[in-house]
């Protein structure tokens, strides 16, 4: 049995260090990822894949917050690592109602992570590919018989707290 006196070893800094360069716009966001609770998978993206989550204490007065999770593929290039955190840093000081907020981030260690506010409905291609004429047919019983139509997408002026307005 040996008594080391830790006191007396010299400090080595390489000790003390993560490795890490966290850009100062994310520190913010740092999220532990060893919090995030898996869902479901959600999809696949060029940066890699996505999933549903629920992230404890992310959002101050929720127990939980419902995330998507967008995780950089392991087997990515730098080139595509550097385009990750480039859009982090974009959209961390991005601030607005009608788009998807970045609640999070996942960047001391691999694979970085996003963590953006969960939207039901899927993002915005998705919903208006939903909404086209060929996938959404409304059943109308005007006058003698059952009549078919596609409904439209239209666009209402000063409404939603935009200046362009909204589309409906």
């Amino acid at each position: 049995e040996v008594n080391i006196d830790l006191d007396k070893l010299p400090n080595d800094m390489a000790y003390h260090r993560t490795g890490a360069q966290l850009n100062p716009k994310l520190e913010k966001l740092e999220f532990p990822r060893n919090d995030i609770i898996y869902i479901c998978d959600l999809g696949q993206g060029a940066f890699g894949h996505v999933f549903q989550a629920k992230a404890p204490g992310l959002v101050k007065g929720e127990e939980f917050t419902l995330v998507a999770v967008k995780m950089l593929k392991d087997e990515t290039s730098e080139d595509l690592q550097v385009d990750f955190e480039r859009e982090a840093c974009l959209l961390a000081e991005f601030d607005h109602p009608n788009i998807v907020k970045l609640l999070g981030v996942c960047a001391i260690g691999r694979p970085m992570c996003l963590l953006f506010e969960y939207m039901g409905r899927g993002d915005l291609n998705e919903f208006l590919r939903s909404c086209s004429p060929s996938n959404y047919i409304v059943r109308s019983s005007e006058g003698d018989g059952e009549m078919f139509k596609d409904v439209e997408l239209t666009h209402v002026s000063g409404e939603c707290g935009t200046a362009g307005g909204c589309w409906h």
